[in-house]
């Protein structure tokens, strides 16, 4: 798998850069805007305001206050009296984002194997740690399959030697809002990115640029066809979405 979006350094002083309000709407906004960039949160997701409410032991006006700062993101949209829902992809930015992701990360991949710079066993053990919790039981597995899967591509983003290539996927990722985690795949789709995992390391080691960057394409778009098919498992749900009255009305949209 590939993921677009390293939420570790984008969320953790996020309030504080758009000037969301100190205090516990703060504290409800920091941590929605995690789970969001981190996949936790899909798009298409409907956020219940009250339920949020309950789960982060505050009461409604802080969880609407961190409602109307993501949706100033972007990251959600406020729907009168229907709900919060975390914003959604267009097909279209989904074709031409991933495109996009495609050539940037099979650029990287094409030069970390022509620079030779790539811990091909660091990357390898990154594989046996994401195989071995794959077998691990509970649900967190697949969160931390995400992080060593993040690990693995950004570990060969930094050989390719082109600083700027990591800043430029995770600022791409975040405009589109383009996220997943291994907890949508289905059973063959872990095998086949597990397996080109395994095939780009191979390319890296050998000093093959051109399969490097072929695997990695591959790679990419093959994520794409994922999460083009969890998108449309969300909007067919979607459907049956009860409403929420009251958890959003116009005070909410209002900037």
């Amino acid at each position: 798998m590939t993921d677009m979006v390293n939420s570790s350094s984008s969320s953790s002083q996020a309030s504080e850069q758009i000037g969301v309000p100190a205090g516990k709407a703060a504290s409800v906004y920091d941590e929605l805007h995690a789970r969001i960039l981190n996949g936790r949160l899909e798009a298409g997701t409907w956020l219940r305001a009250e339920a949020l409410a309950e789960e982060l032991g505050v009461s409604r006006t802080p969880v609407r206050e961190a409602f109307r700062a993501l949706h100033s993101e972007g990251l959600i949209d406020l729907i009168p009296n229907r709900g919060a829902q975390v914003a959604r992809i267009s097909e279209e930015d989904l074709e031409s984002t991933y495109e996009l992701h495609a050539l940037l990360e099979g650029y990287g991949a094409r030069r970390a194997a022509e620079e030779r710079g790539a811990d091909v066993a660091g990357l390898r053990a990154l594989c046996d740690q994401m195989e071995a919790e794959r077998e691990r039981e509970g649900e967190d597995k697949y969160d931390e399959i995400t992080r060593l899967n993040l690990q693995f591509h950004g570990d060969i983003h930094a050989a390719s030697g082109n600083a700027a290539l990591p800043g430029m996927i995770s600022g791409l990722a975040q405009r589109s809002l383009v996220r997943h985690t291994f907890a949508h795949y289905t059973p063959d789709e872990i095998d086949r990115s597990f397996a080109q995992h395994r095939e780009l390391a191979d390319a890296l080691e050998a000093g093959d640029a051109a399969l490097a960057e072929a695997i990695m394409r591959s790679h990419v778009l093959a994520a794409r066809a994922t999460l083009r098919r969890r998108l449309a498992e969300l909007a067919e749900q979607d459907k049956d979405a009860p409403a929420d009255p009251g958890a959003v009305c116009d005070e909410d949209l209002k900037e």
